[in-house]
């Protein structure tokens, strides 16, 4: 979309710059023609005059800014290719005692509410535990399993088979995902990020020690104020004069309230609590300052207009800043490796920032500019005309046009839940103040999420949700593969559509039921929370206004037949590899990590087809299923950064936060409304420890049972932006609160702990 803006943009300059020379004045013509000849020529100049009063920028003399065409690098294509299958599998029945489960006895004592389940949905799903040891008087809580592949690998210590779960293998690609950007953080983002902050100031500094202009002077010290406050969250130790300081201070203390206000520095409303470092960046100071300086460059947002009036300093802040890194190739080098690398791991930007001011401020001022001239009223005058024609941001555009150092993206996701909020601005409650996670999928065409936000009374405040979601239904709809494929964040987003599908005749029967079909809302979510986790920086928020032996027999285990998102994680893990390397952001020994993960997938899908087309699984599949734990250990331990610090097991890993797997991500603040929701609590998802999944599935003419990992998943509103750390600290008290209401019902107790089948293990 930021592609097509610019050519847009290009287009238009162009087409005015080739009709931009001033029509002569009639009396000022020959009279050697024709009087026909000069009648038809006064007609059209008569024309003329009359186009230029309904465009009052027609006859501006603009600059050439043809200079300002960026080098921007292209997207690799990479075909998705999905292998035709046919489902063929016979439909089974669990008996009403489990006496056809051939394994049944290996996993112990069953409740009656699991054995309901069992016989009903052949498949039920418990919670995991948090367990209390001592140890030379001192007492910890830990989880029973801090990872999903844990879960794998006790089946492997159990001799018991393993029932290879989506959701296992999605969660691998967030710890890919979370792990490349925190080291492409720290290693070369925070270090550019310094770099440009201290450019900045040195600039601002200079600009405002040189402009005399009244008005243009005043801008100045707040672009010195802003670049000061940069430089202070990065860490740089700045000089900042006493007349700024000031300035500098009242920001820092706004910063420091975590609370919303006004900045003195950008005059436009801050919701400072989005300065709090969450996700990723709680774990070292470096990721914490980074976050900060990233945040604060792209909420600081300086408004075209305010008021309803042109916001003339506001405009002059923004043309002083985009001429301050423009002017200076070093600067723009900084800022532009700061911004591009994300274009491809998240999203292209929905505000407007130094690229497009840019275009407009050297049409209009021309390429060697005396900042002092910044404030010529007519020349404001069309630049904010300039603004009014580009394209509107996509999320909370009621607020209007803004410049934005850095810009959040504008992740499709929130696009499209934007949609479905209801938005009537100050002292007009809301009727549908926040989106919920099922909001996304019944966007994707998930009939039973749908289903189930059609019953939901919360829906039914607002008037208008039925259009809107069907609105976005259709949007959906309308999107073409191509369009998806655009970065990670929407191939992520698209692998996670798979799970609207529903499945019927030739599929095992614990995949044909309504409840697996809520088990595949959760699987998603579970894996959107983690891509709302991982992208808490960039992505722009909605708002309202406001083992040890062997077994003798290796365990027949399964794959979960999801094909659809099989291949999809196959295409997104070479579409990752391919363009990260094109961008030269892909070492080999990433590319190896990649390519391991990538022949793990390609190796169960291969297997899933096989299960679906009823061909028998050979030993080789079998062993490749039961030692999966092992495999998914050993790929994420390479993700995690394992090898270098000469981890070999996922326990060794230091900082408990990183080594559990809930997180937790918030998502927006609740306004005034009329569903009894409390004004100003913020609206959070969250995973929780890893659940259980016990499933029973055909092999050969007989039931087998097989036990898995698959995400818990929670939302609710809390008083702050949390971290993961408090949201891990409140799960090991078992204080996360209560499962949604439409799968809590799916969810058994949990389930007693078992020897499993031993007999036969050479020790």
């Amino acid at each position: 979309m930021e592609v097509k803006k610019k050519l847009a943009l290009s287009l238009s300059l162009l087409l005015l710059l080739g009709s931009f020379t001033a029509c002569k004045k009639i009396d000022d013509q020959t009279s050697t023609k024709e009087p026909k000849e000069a009648e038809t020529e006064v007609s059209q100049e008569i024309e003329e005059e009359e186009k230029e009063k309904e465009d009052p920028l027609k006859a501006y003399a603009f600059a050439d800014t043809s200079f300002l065409d960026a080098y921007k690098k292209d997207l690799v294509d990479v075909n998705l290719s999905m292998e035709n299958y046919k489902a063929n599998i016979s439909s089974y029945k669990v008996a009403d005692d489990l006496s056809n489960i051939e394994n049944i006895s290996y996993f112990g004592n069953f409740t009656e509410g699991q054995k309901k389940a069992l016989v009903e949905n052949a498949f039920m799903i418990s919670p995991t535990l948090t367990n209390s040891y001592t140890w030379e008087g001192n007492t910890s809580v830990e989880f029973q399993y801090d990872q999903i592949h844990q879960i794998y690998e006790n089946n492997e210590y159990k001799n018991i088979p393993s029932f290879i779960t989506s959701d296992s293998l999605t969660h691998i690609f967030h710890i890919f995902y979370d792990n490349f950007l925190r080291e492409l953080e720290k290693n070369e983002l925070y270090p550019k990020a310094q770099n440009l902050a201290q450019g900045l100031y040195d600039k601002c500094l200079e600009n405002y020690e040189m402009v005399t202009d009244e008005e243009v002077k005043e801008a100045a010290k707040k672009n010195l104020a802003f670049a000061g406050v940069l430089g202070n969250l990065v860490g740089l130790d700045l000089n900042i004069p006493e007349e700024v300081k000031d300035l500098v201070d009242t920001e820092l203390k706004n910063i420091e309230s975590q609370a919303p206000g006004k900045s003195e520095i950008t005059g436009s409303d801050l919701d400072y609590s989005q300065l709090i470092p969450r996700g990723h960046y709680t774990r070292e100071e470096t990721l914490e300052k980074y976050f900060k300086f990233t945040m604060y460059a792209g909420q600081g947002a300086f408004f075209a207009q305010s008021g309803g009036a042109i916001n003339k300093e506001g405009l002059i802040q923004s043309f002083m800043l985009t001429d301050t890194i423009f002017s200076n190739e070093e600067l723009y080098k900084a800022w532009s490796d700061l911004v591009d690398p994300i274009d491809f791991l998240v999203e292209s930007t929905d505000d407007l920032s130094i690229r497009e001011y840019a275009r407009i401020f050297y049409s209009v001022y021309g390429r060697d500019v005396d900042l002092n001239d910044l404030a010529d009223d007519e020349k404001i005058q069309v630049a904010f005309e300039l603004i009014n024609r580009e394209e509107p941001p996509k999320i909370a555009g009621f607020l209007g046009y803004s410049f934005r150092l850095i810009p959040q993206r504008a992740v499709i996701d929130t696009a499209l839940m934007q949609n479905v909020v209801d938005i009537k601005g100050p002292g007009h409650p809301s009727d549908r103040p926040i989106y919920q996670g099922l909001d996304l999928m019944t966007a994707f065409g998930s009939k039973k999420a749908k289903e189930i936000q059609d019953a939901d009374p919360y829906n039914s405040y607002w008037d208008k949700y039925e259009e809107r979601t069907a609105d976005n239904i259709k949007a959906v709809e309308e999107m073409a593969d191509s369009d998806w494929n655009k970065n990670l964040y929407r191939g992520w987003l698209w692998m996670l559509s798979s799970y609207k599908n529903e499945y019927g005749e030739g599929y095992p029967s614990f995949m044909t039921n309504s409840a697996w079909q809520l088990k595949d809302l959760v699987s998603a979510l579970g894996s959107y929370t983690e891509l709302k986790h991982d992208t808490v920086l960039y992505g722009k928020s909605a708002m309202a206004e406001m083992g040890g032996g062997g077994p003798v027999e290796i365990p027949k285990g399964y794959v979960e037949p999801n094909i659809e998102l099989l291949d999809k994680l196959t295409w997104l893990l070479e579409f990752t590899k391919i363009n990260l390397k094109h961008r030269d952001m892909l070492n080999e020994e990433t590319e190896f990590k990649l390519e391991d993960f990538e022949d793990m997938v390609v190796d169960l899908r291969a297997i899933a087809k096989k299960e679906l087309e009823n061909i028998p699984l050979s030993e080789e599949d079998f062993k490749r299923i039961n030692y999966i734990g092992g495999e998914m250990e050993g790929i994420m331990l390479k993700f995690a950064q394992g090898e270098e610090y000469g981890l070999r097991y996922w326990y060794e890993i230091e900082n408990p936060t990183d080594r559990r797997m809930p997180v937790v991500v918030d998502l927006m603040r609740v306004v005034e409304n009329t569903t009894g929701l409390e004004e100003g609590k913020i609206s959070q998802l969250g995973t929780g420890r890893p659940a259980e999944i016990y499933v029973v599935y055909p092999h050969e003419g007989k039931l087998y049972m097989g036990r898995g990992g698959v995400f818990s998943y929670y939302e609710f509103l809390s008083d702050q932006r949390m971290t993961d750390e408090q949201w891990q600290g409140q799960l090991l008290k078992n204080e996360e609160g209560e499962l949604p209401y439409w799968y809590k019902d799916i969810i058994q107790e949990p389930k007693e702990d078992f020897e499993g089948n031993l007999e036969g293990f050479e020790w």
